[in-house]
């Protein structure tokens, strides 16, 4: 990280509103110098990129540049100051935070019988929340005051019990549910290998995680928070493996779950959101496009259901999920038309969302909408879109299937538009880039094979159908090796082939496949 790039990243990470809050917060704790912080944190807001140079040049004759490195370090602080401020009581793990100050404060005041009742809220908040993580405290608490405050009768007898029940009880879950994050981790390390199982190497390596004990069987998971896990990990793993009605079953519980407990759901708006999100990321290839409409409506109407206040963040990643799954929802029943009408509603989000919703979300959107630009025929805007990935900043950074798929897109662009100029630079780019992953499927090396051999010809139409037929004929056997089928995840090269060989478009061609 370079020096004072910390403070620039947290001021970029601040929503509209925290940042609006920091500047209240700043006029009421600073005094005398409060302009010169505000305009230290005004300039770093507005900075693209950290440059040391260009901030000290901005600052020119100023009284705090000659202190800079102080001001960056006490305005870091403030801001800090500012976003506790502003979280005050904003969920159950902060409220039991600020009644267990309250607490200290008071014994310290040596006001015994005030902290029992602050003590005994908190400890109210940590059960009916599952903050399991806050009883030990609690009970250390409860035991300092027993000491503070003991009358050797049979009540404090009892109280001596409870305490050392609670402590137990606390620290029984809490190694549970370390046990299930752990799990969990070593699931995801496995998954960042490979996110989807390619070989039975690969499928043995996840099986041996899932073999532990304690992913049995749901009664293991003692709590809400590992039930959560147990049920997550179990999703993680069938949707890698493509056994996605067993991976439905698990996310259906997992929402299940929360919406059992709807304090939950108030508390982490966004886990519900994302269980909703996988749901319907099973249904779509299960085609159970029916459910699929009816879980969009729910993570649709959700705040107003569960009296769910959304921060900016979780607003922004509610929109993301929204437009996400519409989006998807019709693509995959063929409304390729409805898909693409999504498109400024889904620019009006990224200029009203774009610096709080992740990057690689965003270069996600752009690949999905430059797919159904293409699908359509439309190939301008399916070259605007795709070179925004393209030509994103720091690409290694994302994820490097989208990647490829955007240059392999481009590839057919390419072709379609009969810049057969181009194609033959880019085929050695995107041959380049794809060899550079650690593997390749089959269904990709006969698609590579057949770009490099047939691409940068230019035939009549007989022999176009002819070269087509034999692309097909070779790419439809090794697609039915369920390892191999998911390769083609994000583009129909089937439908591609059907609408070359029958001179038709390819959004009719991949419709008429969604019927077979």
């Amino acid at each position: 990280m370079k020096k004072g790039d910390g403070l620039y990243k947290l001021i970029r990470s601040m929503s509209g509103t925290e940042k609006g809050y920091f500047k209240k917060y700043a006029a009421l704790h600073v005094i005398g110098k409060k302009n010169e912080y505000i305009r230290l944190f005004d300039l770093l807001a507005s900075m693209s990129t950290y440059d040391e140079s260009k901030l000290r040049k901005a600052l020119e004759g100023e009284r705090i540049l000659k202190r800079l490195n102080e001001a960056k370090y006490y305005l870091y602080r403030l801001v800090l100051k500012s976003l506790r401020a502003y979280d005050t009581g904003s969920s159950a793990d902060i409220r039991i935070t600020e009644l267990m100050h309250n607490a200290k404060i008071l014994m310290r005041k040596a006001l015994h019988s005030e902290c029992a009742n602050m003590l005994a809220l908190a400890k109210k908040l940590a059960l009916a929340t599952d903050s399991h993580n806050h009883m030990p405290d609690i009970a250390w608490w409860e035991d300092k005051l027993f000491f503070a405050n003991v009358k050797m009768d049979a009540a404090a007898e009892q109280r001596s019990v409870d305490i050392h029940v609670t402590e137990a009880e606390a620290a029984k879950k809490i190694d549970n549910y370390a046990e299930y994050k752990y799990l969990s981790r070593k699931l995801g390390m496995q998954l960042r290998k490979s996110p989807v199982v390619r070989t039975d190497e690969e499928r043995n390596a996840l099986s041996k995680i899932m073999a532990h004990p304690l992913l049995r069987s749901e009664t293991k998971a003692i709590g809400y928070h590992s039930r959560n896990w147990f049920h997550h990990t179990w999703m993680r793993y069938y949707f890698a493996a493509g056994d996605y009605p067993a991976a439905l079953r698990s996310v259906t519980k997992s929402v299940n779950l929360m919406e059992e407990f709807p304090e939950q759901i108030r508390e982490t708006p966004f886990s519900y959101m994302t269980h909703l999100h996988n749901l319907m990321l099973q249904l779509r290839p299960l085609r159970r496009y029916r459910e699929h409409k009816e879980i969009l409506q729910k993570l649709k109407e959700f705040p107003e259901k569960f009296k769910v206040r959304l921060k900016e963040r979780d607003e922004a990643m509610w929109f993301d999920f929204l437009v996400t799954n519409q989006f998807a929802g019709h693509f995959v029943e063929g409304y390729f038309e409805k898909a693409a009408a999504l498109v400024p509603e889904i620019e009006a989000g990224f200029r009203k969302y774009g610096n709080t919703l992740k990057r690689e979300s965003l270069l996600m959107h752009n690949f999905r909408i430059a797919h159904v630009y293409f699908i359509l025929g439309e190939h301008k805007p399916c070259l605007q879109w795709l070179n925004k990935i393209l030509n994103a900043p720091n690409p290694g950074a994302y994820r490097q299937d989208f990647q490829g798929y955007a240059r392999l897109l481009l590839l057919l662009v390419y072709y379609e538009t009969g810049k057969q100029d181009l194609i033959e630079s880019t085929l050695r780019s995107v041959n380049e880039f794809l060899q550079n992953r650690s593997k390749l499927y089959k269904a990709e090396k006969v698609v590579l094979d057949f770009f490099r051999r047939q691409l940068l010809q230019i035939p009549d139409k007989r022999a176009s159908q002819k070269m087509f037929r034999e692309f097909r004929a070779r790419l439809e056997p090794v697609l039915k090796d369920p390892y191999e089928s998911r390769s083609v995840f994000y583009f129909d090269y089937l439908s591609w082939a059907d609408a070359q060989i029958n001179n038709t478009s390819l959004a009719s061609a991949m419709r008429q496949r969604a019927k077979r």
